[in-house]
């Protein structure tokens, strides 16, 4: 499995997705040193999907935060679920946000790599290069995954664990996760129990604990994981696979405590929260409940994870606790988001019309409030913050003056623009100007 050189650069395709112009022109110069003349650019996740239906591309790189419609990690689901990527495609997430990674959703919609803004030359093409490496490494394999042909998959894991060492680790991981897919759970048993033996794996833990509970053992399963998130408290799918399991033993407060917990530390998982929503609804923690409902819709609106289930939750706390108007308002936006969902929403908006005064319109956000301009101020906080510790650098102080900008003609005059601005200032005029207050 000897693979040749980094390849050509100037001979891929690029797409650059990113919402301010400045951005665009910093990336395309970039690339163009690399000798790039393919290069698309696009400034939000519809137009993104569009271009990918049309046409391949060797290489996409995506900002994280974007001040409106989906995120980075919104639109690299999207396009997985659509299988709109190449195998050989690689996905580079690029954010101001040293945290993105911590946030980002389940190990298998990962991006191929990330990198913290400001970028250089040679920091992104040291990322393509290990990129490339990687996906080299592993085409074969995912070739064999894509058709659904887990055991040969899980045979070529074997070949490249003997050609290959440097990636000894993920293919023993891909090893186990496609034996488990087969059905093998003693073969994928002694894939986790073979990494461990080589190093301390939080995955193999995970994926132990996984085949205790397929396989019945769920006290035993319950301690694996129990001991997973004391020692390694931000391996955020242990949760999830501790709350089901305390479910199956009957611990059920427990398990709604577990979501709780891993819901504070990373909220932007559409699931988790409906699920915390299920959760808390049955044990009459309504307050809760109603939280992480309106959570899991709010993150979910772009989300190709997005269903009508935490819409239907929703609406059963709102029923069930009076305030029908609120359910019938909320079922009938749902029925205009999943006009096809297999669920008999019209039924259930009937059942709650029988109850209802008149739907009130709501009230739009005051521009202070507007989510929108809390996005852009929280961009422009975190590009400040590089260049207080990292120090002042044209690049970024002109993407905080667009993201400022912006944010001005959604609410002029707001103070904590005017704040942050005076802060970019102070940084150029060469002092370190005191830390940036994180509000909104």
């Amino acid at each position: 499995m000897n693979h040749p050189a980094h390849p050509d650069w100037s001979r891929k395709t690029y797409l650059v997705i990113d919402d301010f112009s400045i951005v665009h022109r910093m990336l395309r110069d970039m690339l163009r040193k690399l000798g790039a003349v393919a290069i698309d650019t696009v400034k939000n996740g519809a137009d993104a999907i569009a271009l990918l239906r049309e046409k391949p591309y060797d290489v996409v790189l995506c900002d994280y935060n974007f001040s409106e419609g989906p995120n980075g990690q919104q639109i690299l689901e999207e396009a997985r679920h659509r299988e709109l990527l190449g195998l050989t495609c690689i996905w580079l997430m690029v954010s101001s946000e040293k945290a993105v990674e911590t946030v980002m959703g389940a190990a298998e919609m990962a991006p191929d790599g990330y990198i913290l803004k400001p970028l250089t030359d040679s920091l992104l093409l040291a990322r393509l290069n290990r990129a490339w490496d990687r996906k080299q490494a592993f085409t074969a394999i995912d070739r064999a995954y894509a058709a659904r042909d887990y055991r040969r998959a899980a045979a070529l894991c074997d070949q490249g664990l003997a050609s290959t060492p440097v990636h000894a680790m993920d293919l023993l991981r891909m090893k186990a996760g496609l034996l488990l897919k087969a059905g093998l759970h003693q073969a994928a048993r002694q894939a986790y129990e073979q990494a461990l033996a080589q190093r301390e794996q939080v995955w193999a833990k995970a994926g132990l604990a996984r085949l205790d509970c397929l396989e019945g053992r769920h006290a035993d399963a319950k301690q694996r994981l129990l001991k997973i998130v004391r020692e390694h408290p931000s391996f955020l799918d242990a949760y999830d696979q501790l709350a089901q399991t305390l479910q199956s033993l009957g611990e059920t407060a427990a398990a709604l405590a577990v979501l709780e917990h891993a819901a504070r530390l990373s909220p932007y998982a559409v699931m988790r929260q409906k699920n915390l929503g299920d959760l808390a609804l049955q044990l009459g923690k309504l307050d809760v409940a109603e939280q992480a409902y309106q959570t899991s819709i709010a993150v979910g609106e772009y989300s190709i994870l997005n269903s009508p289930h935490a819409y239907l939750g929703l609406a059963r706390l709102y029923e069930n606790s009076g305030r029908a108007d609120a359910a019938v308002a909320l079922l009938a936006t749902a029925r205009q988001r999943f006009p096809d969902a297999q669920v008999d929403l019209p039924a259930q908006i009937g059942k709650s019309q029988a109850h209802a005064p008149a739907v009130q319109e709501k009230t739009p956000p005051t521009p202070a409030t507007d989510p929108k301009v809390q996005a852009l101020h929280q961009r422009a906080q975190a590009l400040l913050r590089y260049m207080e510790t990292n120090g002042y650098n044209p690049v970024s102080a002109e993407e905080v003056r667009a993201v400022l900008a912006r944010a001005e003609k959604l609410a002029p005059r707001h103070g904590h623009s005017e704040e942050l601005l005076a802060a970019l200032q102070t940084l150029g005029a060469g002092s370190n100007g005191g830390r940036i207050a994180a509000r909104n």
